[in-house]
């Protein structure tokens, strides 16, 4: 998979990757969603965060639990979802 530049790492939880990536051509966040089994993509949510490179974009860790996965972005934007349907809390 294709991932933006960037030193974040991903969270496994429950068989799930969870990892925030940031979308160059979007200039959006990205909060991405795998399964481990598959590898398959299964769900994206993001919000419009235009940034100028410095020291690339994406740099920190999602924390999860069975109800929530939340981020907080290079620029200190928080973002809370659901961790099995993406949608947003």
């Amino acid at each position: 998979m294709e991932t933006g530049e960037g030193h974040a790492a991903p969270v496994i939880y429950n068989g799930i990757a969870y990892f925030l990536d940031y979308d160059e051509a979007l200039s959006s966040d990205a909060l991405r969603c795998f399964s481990l089994e598959t590898g398959e993509e299964l769900w994206r949510r993001w919000y419009r965060v235009p940034m100028k490179r410095n020291h690339s974009f994406s740099r920190t860790v999602p924390v999860v639990s069975d109800e929530y996965i939340i981020t907080i972005g290079p620029q200190g934007h928080v973002m809370c979802c659901d961790p099995v349907t993406g949608e947003l809390i």
